[in-house]
Formats: structure tokens, sequence, C-alpha cells
């Protein structure tokens, strides 16, 4: 069975590959911006931009992204 971060990654890479933007680690604060709105538009909710850099690990965070961001995250990428 996948753990979390391992599901997290997955959703991630999935997320870059519709994107089509280049390697992440090279995304500036608009990119995040470009992609909080894109989710925003696919899914009526808004993920900061500071969530979705704790999510790609441009900020170091030790807690679990909340299950509304998952499902946030989840629903961008056509998921239930």
């Amino acid at each position: 069975m996948s753990t979390e971060r391992e599901l997290i990654l997955l959703c991630r890479t999935k997320i870059e590959q519709i994107l089509n933007w280049g390697d992440s680690s090279l995304w500036t604060n608009s990119d995040f911006e470009l992609l909080s709105d894109k989710i925003f538009e696919k899914t009526t909710v808004r993920l900061s931009i500071s969530t979705l850099k704790r999510i790609w690990g441009k900020v170091k965070y030790d807690n679990s992204p909340t299950a509304a961001t998952l499902n946030a995250l989840a629903n961008f990428l056509d998921y239930a």
C-alpha cells in the first residue's frame, strides 16, 4: 500500500505533467500563483500559494496537508 507521502508525490507528478511547465524545482512564485488560479477555476477551491509551496516542498512543513487540500488537488486531476 502506498504511503500518504508517495500519493502526494504521485499527485504532484500528474499535475506537473498536465501543466507541462518544466522542472517544478525551477517554478517561481508566479507559477504557484497561476497554479492556484487554475485549481480555483476548475474546482472553485482556492489553495494558497503557501499551501502549494508546502506540497511541492519549497517550504519546510512537517504536517500533512488537510483533507480539503488533498481533495482539491484530486478534483483538479478529475478524481472524485
